[in-house]
């Protein structure tokens, strides 16, 4: 057999696809599928207006943006070393000309979290001995892409970035579906290509947040009064009543016309009279809070890192904070750390990128529980102590369990009979012990409980 015909069969055999796949082809579109066009009314509504939607995504953004990153290499005992100099350190120093590695995810994230979508663009040498390595890396606006899709397999068969009727495309990889461009999105139940957005869910209560800011604003504009009441003296008929109406409808209706006076006019005359709301009429923090909990809820932030009062969920500022890193920001650290060593490292390579958690404030209280356990712990090694809370062993020597009441190795305590002399030193200082304490007034279980007799001496 030819190495042609080797090489084809080999492909033939690790090319692995889902049947499903050429199902999902879009019919009559030409075989490209649009970026859903309400990205611009996302970013809008949510990160430029609402400012509850704006500390959510700015919250899980740059707290996500926050842990360092580090480059890897597994060891064959299962352990890992740091690689301190590479191409990979150079991106966490640099990912780019314009943009640290801070803000770079910090972008990634927002784009994620408010359109459900983001893209990472990787440049590399198309020649010479560095042309795996990644030179650059860029986070690209998820709206200007298209996906271009091929007709047979179903699959994704390029990347297409407009700008202003200018076309940049990525081919993908038929075989291992890798291109030049990462795409990272949320899951969604009735799209096949691109993710659901927390504010897709959170619309309702966006737009009637951001409708009732508007309203009150007019309010409070003509100095907390709606307008004037012209009460109309006299009965209306059928077709004044109509016109009436429509002109409720068309000129009374909405924000933009709060605030506007009411003119009614009656066959025998109308009377005007100003009217204003009372304090509890213009309280509408109540409600404009609910809407806050519900629309920091849709994004998986606690209302209390917001400033939102009355949650009581958490007993205090650092618990919320700890839940928010448990229950939001660790799964969106896993998710780019997976799909970035997915697409900077070869499928067998063993090198990876990880973040690290050691400098985060938030996460203190829980590093300090793990730290006290440790250190509580009678049963385990120093090396088995170390690693729990994330240090070096220290090598043989670490191996051994000491006895909290003398900080030895207890195998030294239980292989080593204790001398006479050395008992009866160990009895005259506890005697010792002992008649200061009746000294000073305790009794005698008192003084057997502090010096550790539960029994007749």
């Amino acid at each position: 057999m030819s190495w042609f015909n080797i090489f084809k069969k080999k492909k033939a055999i690790e090319k692995k696809d889902s049947r499903t796949f050429s199902l999902l082809k879009s019919k009559g579109s030409g075989g490209v599928i649009w970026t859903p066009n309400d990205y611009e009314n996302y970013s809008k509504e949510t990160y430029l207006k609402n400012v509850i939607a704006f500390r959510s995504i700015d919250e899980i953004a740059k707290n996500v943006s926050m842990p360092s990153w580090g480059h890897y290499r597994k060891l064959s005992d299962g352990t890992r070393e740091q690689i301190n100099d590479s191409w990979v350190v150079d991106l966490f120093k640099r990912p780019n000309p314009d943009e640290g590695w801070a803000f770079l995810m910090l972008k990634a994230t927002a784009y994620l979290v408010m359109s459900g979508n983001t893209f990472f663009e990787r440049i590399k040498p198309e020649t010479g001995p560095n042309k795996d390595d990644i030179k650059e890396i860029y986070s690209l606006r998820p709206d200007r892409f298209q996906l271009s899709i091929d007709d047979v397999s179903g699959r994704i068969k390029q990347y297409i970035y407009e700008i202003n009727s200018s076309k940049i495309k990525w081919d993908v990889d038929p075989l291992t579906n890798q291109a030049d461009v990462l795409h990272i999105k949320n899951f969604h139940p009735i799209d096949d290509w691109w993710g659901a957005a927390a504010t897709e869910s959170a619309a309702r209560e966006i737009d009637t947040s951001n409708s009732a800011t508007e309203w009150n604003k007019n309010i409070l504009d003509n100095e907390g009064r709606p307008g004037m009441v012209f009460t109309l003296v006299g009965q209306v008929g059928e077709e004044s009543f109509d016109q009436l109406e429509r002109h409720l409808d068309e000129n009374h209706a909405g924000a933009k016309n709060a605030g506007k006076n009411l003119i009614i006019t009656g066959d025998s005359g109308t009377k005007a009279e100003p009217y204003g709301f009372s304090m509890k009429d213009m309280d509408f923090h109540e409600g404009g809070r609910e809407l806050a909990r519900r629309i920091a809820l849709a994004y998986g932030v606690p209302p209390m890192l917001l400033g939102i009062p009355g949650d009581l969920t958490y007993s205090n500022y650092k618990e919320a904070r700890l839940a928010f890193w448990e229950s939001t920001i660790y799964f969106y650290l896993n998710y780019f750390k997976t799909e970035l060593n997915n697409w900077m490292f070869e499928k067998d390579s063993d090198e990876f990128i990880d973040y690290n958690l050691e400098d985060i404030p938030a996460l203190a209280i829980k590093r300090d529980m793990l730290w006290d356990r440790a250190q509580k712990s009678d049963f385990m090694t120093i090396n088995e102590k170390r690693e729990l809370v994330g240090q070096e062993k220290l090598g043989e020597e670490g191996d051994v369990v000491l006895v909290q009441s003398s900080m030895i190795p207890l195998q030294t305590l239980t292989s080593q009979e204790p001398e006479e002399n050395e008992l009866e030193e160990n009895e005259l200082e506890e005697e010792k012990l002992a008649k200061e304490l009746r000294d000073q007034g305790y009794n005698e279980d008192e003084v057997n409980s502090m010096l550790g007799f539960y029994g007749e001496k």
